[in-house]
């Protein structure tokens, strides 16, 4: 075994690529720093396994944060891997800090926030991914009644609203009954009429986008009378895309939620980065 000892790196030419000092500071010439880094990228399922050693990182694309290796437990042998969140894409903002959602519109009773299905794009471009319209009719098909897309939120505030822990998009009342469906669904009953849920202030019956033209947002029970969506942008951050008063006029019927256009700059209704601003989460909510 031999020691190998060096001051400084030159190339074929003899410039200098690399000093080091006595202290162990490398220093490269301007004219050789890289402009990048390369980090190996992985999923759930080809995330490596062999090869490893501790302080090994990747980038998990999946779960959109990185990954780095800590050895095995010395129990079960198993790999021990730290993930350490990412601001989503390496934006300027993070996704994770809502503040300013209370901080403009007031403290929100509760909230709610997931990953963009397919992101990033726009919100209209999500709602209206499904081919269905405020003319859509509810069959009571598999779709209809468990929700044409379902997916689970990454972070609520406290789930007193948002209480099944899910999105539910397009979500019918459990029988064939044309106009009897919901456009985003949160509450953690369904099947039954959701004109009288709507009406009686029904504890477990969280939704925007009601069955009629009036039915904006409702209470589920709780002392809220006013709901929002947002979204993520990576350039941009959070914005506000949508609110309502409960009784508003922006139940499922409302043609502006599958086109663009119909939009406002304050106070109640649709806003441009609704149609316009591709996004890689969205969030929800009540106060």
């Amino acid at each position: 075994m031999g020691i190998l000892k060096i001051k400084q790196l030159q190339n074929a030419s003899g410039d200098i690529v690399l000093d080091i000092d006595p202290s162990g500071k490398a220093t490269v010439t301007s004219a050789y720093n890289p402009t990048n880094v390369v980090i190996t990228n992985w999923d759930q399922t080809t995330r490596p396994s062999t090869g490893l050693f501790p302080g090994y990182i990747g980038y998990n694309n999946e779960k959109r944060r990185y990954e780095i290796y800590g050895g095995q437990d010395p129990d079960t042998e198993k790999d021990i891997w730290y993930g350490v969140t990412t601001r989503v894409r390496f934006s300027a903002y993070a996704y994770d800090d809502t503040s300013l959602w209370d901080n403009n519109e007031g403290t929100m009773y509760d909230k709610a926030y997931l990953p963009m299905p397919g992101g990033p794009r726009t919100l209209l471009n999500y709602v209206t991914s499904f081919g269905l319209n405020q003319s859509s009719s509810n069959s009571n098909n598999s779709s209809w009644n468990g929700g044409h897309d379902v997916r689970s939120f990454e972070y609520r505030k406290n789930g007193n609203y948002f209480n099944s822990g899910n999105l539910v998009m397009f979500n019918g009342d459990g029988s064939a009954d044309g106009g009897d469906w919901v456009l985003f669904n949160f509450g953690s009953l369904r099947g039954g009429d959701f004109n009288p849920k709507w009406n009686n202030n029904q504890s477990g019956w969280a939704f925007f986008g009601g069955e009629f033209s009036n039915q904006s947002v409702s209470t589920s029970g709780q002392s809220v009378s006013k709901g929002y969506i947002w979204g993520f942008s990576d350039s941009a951050g959070w914005l506000k895309l949508w609110q309502d008063n409960r009784s508003g006029s922006w139940g499922k019927n409302n043609s502006a939620w599958y086109s663009s256009g119909g939009t406002t700059s304050s106070g109640d209704g649709k806003y441009s980065a609704y149609d316009n601003e591709p996004l890689t989460y969205i969030g929800f909510s009540v106060r």
